[in-house]
């Protein structure tokens, strides 16, 4: 999987490099919109993080409850950074 991420990227910037003559970025709609994509992913990683801290009894409490409120909290900072950036 590394080995395809790499290749991608490389392809991508040779070609971008080489082959494109003028690149005009015109709104950054795209990038936002990759952004907020991206909190679903990193909510994912916190609530992940909130069942390990549960499971290794460094946190008492409802591992249920907990992993959805990191997910769920993580989101909204996440979508409120990009939103006031």
């Amino acid at each position: 999987m590394a080995f395809g991420h790499l290749l991608v990227y490389a392809w991508d910037h040779y070609r971008v490099l080489r082959h494109v003559r003028k690149f005009n970025f015109t709104s950054f709609r795209t990038a936002r919109a990759a952004h907020y994509l991206l909190a679903i992913p990193c909510g994912s990683l916190a609530a992940c993080a909130a069942l390990l801290l549960c499971e290794v009894c460094l946190v008492e409490g409802s591992w249920t409850l907990r992993s959805v409120l990191a997910f769920l909290g993580h989101c909204s900072l996440h979508w409120l950074l990009v939103t006031a950036l």
